[in-house]
């Protein structure tokens, strides 16, 4: 044998061939794939969900979703699944009815994305050169721009323009017509089917909340005027029911019977640098506050002197002492220098017969003590004229 030694090679083991199916597609292939990824399934149910959701999840609302139903930011219950807002609007109903839109927006922007995307791209490669240059540019451009940024301008047009006639922003000025459609919408009527959102006082006035001072020629709707029809509106009765709207919100638990205090304010003179208010409970109001505090009080933006009696027993003594027969849980007396605070009024007011009168703002920042022992903070501004 030579003395070589020969090492026989082992038989190789056969080799599986993996072959294609013949049967199956390419998209047959992209399922098979997906469906072994076990994270990608789980992420597709949701999906399903969400978009079941957002196309039944309205018929499946226990509650209408901007309808107050409960107390102001309740716990969740077995009454309401995730609990209420702020105002006690129901939050499954207001979640099921939001995941509609939410899905709605995403959608579109992409679709709207995708087409200006498909757009610019066939003319940029079409073109070429110059025009390639400026777009491409100008994608860059937006692209290096900060998302968050565009995301808050956008909220903050939102907000100061509003969305619709009946729907307005922050800073934006109301209309009577949409102050007043909002009022009838709270009481359950319909703009549309009850009434015209361009003439709402005509139903207005025949439910009480005016009484034929506003048309389609007001000038103004000041907030004295928000304040004096919303509480009318509060001792109107809802559309096809026995009982007001306030009864109807301390029957939903939206405000308690025991604490809610619905209050005004009058002039109670006028005269040469000096003016006195008094703000009471409206008649009807299930409670009262124990004392009403001025913590500031300007006259079109300048500093006064005040004489203030802040709980409804000194009020009552008070009034007296000077004459009155009238009651309150808060008096002030305001002593200011007229010339100036009408050389700084920035409105005028013009009567019938054209002549014109500068605005005196009374803004008024106050601290009210409910009988709980809770305070109440807030501020209002409201505008007179003196007619010499």
């Amino acid at each position: 044998m030579n003395g070589k030694k020969y090492l026989r090679q082992k038989a190789a083991q056969p080799r599986t061939v993996l072959t294609p199916q013949e049967s199956e597609t390419y998209l047959q292939t992209v399922w098979r794939r997906f469906r072994r990824h076990k994270l990608a399934m789980v992420s597709c149910v949701v999906v399903l969900l969400l978009v079941l959701a957002a196309l039944i999840g309205p018929l499946l609302c226990p509650y209408s979703p901007n309808e107050t139903v409960g107390a102001f930011s309740q716990p969740p219950s077995l009454k309401h699944w995730l609990g209420t807002d702020q105002i006690g609007r129901d939050q499954l109903s207001r979640l099921l009815s939001g995941t509609r839109i939410s899905l709605l927006v995403g959608v579109l922007a992409a679709a709207i994305s995708t087409c200006v995307g498909v757009v610019l791209g066939l003319i940029s490669g079409f073109f070429g050169g110059v025009v390639d240059m400026i777009i491409m540019r100008l994608t860059d451009a937006i692209m290096s721009f900060p998302y968050i940024l565009l995301v808050l301008v956008a909220y903050w047009i939102s907000l100061e323009l509003g969305v619709e006639p009946t729907r307005f922003g922050s800073s934006t000025p109301v209309s009577t017509a949409q102050f007043l459609t909002l009022l009838l919408r709270a009481l359950g009527y319909e703009d549309g089917k009850d009434f015209t959102w361009s003439t709402p006082w005509t139903l207005t006035d025949q439910l009480g909340i005016t009484d034929g001072d506003y048309t389609a020629q007001t000038a103004t709707f000041l907030r004295a005027d928000a304040a004096v029809v919303s509480a009318n509106a509060l001792y109107a009765p809802k559309k096809g029911e026995d009982k007001t709207l306030l009864q109807d919100l301390l029957d939903s638990g939206a405000i308690s019977g025991s604490t809610v205090v619905i209050w005004d304010y009058a002039p109670l003179l006028f005269d040469e640098d000096f003016a006195s208010f008094l703000f009471y409970p409206v008649d009807g109001s299930p409670a009262s506050f124990t004392s009403f505090k001025l913590d500031k009080v300007t006259v079109n933006g300048l500093s006064c002197q005040t004489l203030q009696v802040t709980t409804p027993e000194e009020v009552s003594a008070y009034l007296a002492s000077i004459g009155y027969d009238a009651g309150g849980f808060g008096y002030v007396e305001i002593t200011y220098d007229e010339d100036k605070a009408q050389a700084a009024a920035t409105e005028h007011y013009t009567d019938e017969n054209g002549k014109t009168y500068p605005l005196l703002a009374f803004s008024f920042t106050y601290t009210a003590t409910q009988a709980d022992g809770s305070q109440v903070k807030g501020s209002f501004t409201d505008n007179y004229y003196l007619d010499e």
